[in-house]
């Protein structure tokens, strides 16, 4: 009796699960039947967009989300009959099948992802153009250790290393910070770009944060002043500083759970086996001097080192995206 019991409990969890499962994650490609209610499964939520899609863009903005000879044949059709009122008009004018807007919804999510990003994550430059640098040094202030990393445009890690800034055993003054502030830009090789990430305190009962928020402002003067000054040959334009929005990296990489950051070491560890990192199979390419550079530090380093890369990689990956919506835009 107590496992028919246990059975059907565990049943009747099983169909509550799948009544507010999203129906579009749970589709499947069944030869040979068109679903001539997808309105109602897949889109109720979203049919008013796509509508608007189908009713106002041209062709060769349609061509965008569906194949030239169905964007022609949804043109001529609403040419001759007027702007499409449902989806399953859409579907019964044009032999549309579920697929077909399955795609179409999807595409019209990646497009919007991709106008979103630059300033969901990026603070500094709101910039029309962005040429990708060849180079991008991303810089890491840690609790104890300041850390680079320089990445080229093709992804291959050029310096990784770190320099330890906080002795635990004495104080630190201003005059110390804007030594060690100073210390550390003049350490830091040349690159075509440089990004760092917005800082902020969320505790401030924890007053080594506040040392930690002035050596970053202290870094970011210095880095503008030399830029100013043009000591940098590399830099193919102005505003080559770039300052990512706070937590923008482990946002873009998913490494924020709840309010709280997790490590980066599941990152660096594919790096250094040479395996891809996300879907999109993106590899990073690493020397065997560089990579023993980075194991001979001490786990605690390896971690602010890791941001680092983080952060050069978030804005290159970034770059990439704007880039690529901006020559969406050029083709409409």
């Amino acid at each position: 009796m107590l496992r028919i019991l246990s059975n059907l409990t565990f049943a009747v969890r099983i169909r509550k699960d799948l009544k507010f499962q999203p129906l579009r994650r749970c589709f499947t490609k069944t030869k040979g039947i068109v679903d001539n209610n997808v309105e109602q499964k897949w889109f109720s939520t979203n049919d008013d967009e796509i509508l608007q899609i189908v009713n106002e863009c041209k062709l060769k903005q349609l061509t965008k989300y569906i194949e030239p000879s169905y964007a022609e044949a949804i043109i001529s059709n609403r040419t001759n009959n007027g702007p499409y009122k449902s989806l399953n008009d859409l579907i019964s004018q044009n032999e549309l099948t579920s697929e077909h807007l399955n795609n179409f919804y999807t595409l019209i999510n990646s497009l919007k992802i991709r106008q979103k990003k630059w300033g969901k994550f990026v603070l500094s430059p709101a910039i029309k153009d962005i040429v990708m640098p060849k180079t991008v040094l991303g810089i890491h202030i840690g609790l104890d250790a300041l850390t680079w990393t320089l990445l080229s445009s093709d992804l291959k890690i050029l310096d990784w290393d770190c320099l330890i800034w906080h002795d635990t055993t004495r104080c630190i003054n201003n005059i110390d910070l804007v030594n060690k502030a100073l210390s550390f830009v003049q350490t830091l090789p040349l690159s075509s770009c440089y990004v760092v990430e917005e800082f902020k305190i969320r505790n401030r009962t924890l007053s080594y944060l506040l040392f930690i928020q002035q050596l970053y402002i202290a870094i970011i003067c210095f880095l503008k002043l030399k830029e100013s000054q043009g000591w940098n040959n590399l830099m193919e334009s102005k505003n080559n500083i770039c300052v990512l929005k706070y937590m923008a990296s482990a946002h873009f990489f998913k490494l924020v759970v709840g309010n709280e950051t997790i490590a980066t070491k599941y990152i660096t560890k594919l790096i250094l086996n040479n395996e891809p990192i996300d879907d999109k199979e993106l590899k990073l390419h690493v020397d065997d001097e560089v990579k023993h550079k980075f194991t001979t530090k001490s786990i605690e380093h390896q971690e602010q080192m890791g941001w680092s890369l983080v952060k050069a990689l978030t804005l290159i990956r970034l770059v990439t995206i704007f880039n690529d919506n901006q020559k969406c835009r050029k083709n409409d």
